[in-house]
């Protein structure tokens, strides 16, 4: 029981750091945005604020109630304790529609030189690397808690 806890508390600080990577991306993003004031720059710094609330509610939530096990254990595993495959296949698709906004996002940002479609490419990055930081923190997730529980069976 000791060992969830302290992995319980490993796991909210590993999101945590995620988040603020992606929060990081999303700073740039918008100063990126501000600084060059590109035609349509409201509507791209709209977009990437609103990302970043996204970020910044879900480090609350997961700061909310530390000592309790996070919402996803009763997600990602069964009562059996095996890895429930619903979530599991989607987070597989998620994570590919995570990588076909960054991939591009992050092409598209080092090739062209256009600073309206480099604004635009790092609207869609950051929202490709919020999205792939919430997907690799499950797996990290599910790996971790996976084999405490094997060792407890």
């Amino acid at each position: 029981m000791q060992n969830n806890q302290v992995l319980n508390a490993k796991m909210r600080w590993i999101l945590v750091f995620f988040i603020l990577v992606s929060l990081g991306m999303d700073a740039y993003a918008l100063s990126y945005s501000f600084t060059y004031k590109h035609e349509d720059y409201i509507f791209s710094s709209i977009v990437i604020i609103f990302v970043a609330l996204f970020a910044l509610f879900e480090i609350v939530l997961t700061l909310l109630n530390y000592r309790k096990t996070l919402f996803l254990f009763k997600y990602a595993f069964t009562d059996r304790g095996l890895v429930h495959p619903v979530p599991l296949i989607s987070a597989v698709l998620v994570t590919i529609i995570g990588l076909s906004f960054t991939v591009p996002g992050l092409v598209i940002y080092l090739v062209r030189d256009d600073i309206t479609i480099k604004s635009f490419s790092l609207v869609i990055l950051s929202t490709g690397i919020y999205i792939l930081v919430n997907c690799v923190f499950y797996y990290i997730y599910v790996l971790s808690f996976k084999r405490i529980m094997k060792e407890s069976h």
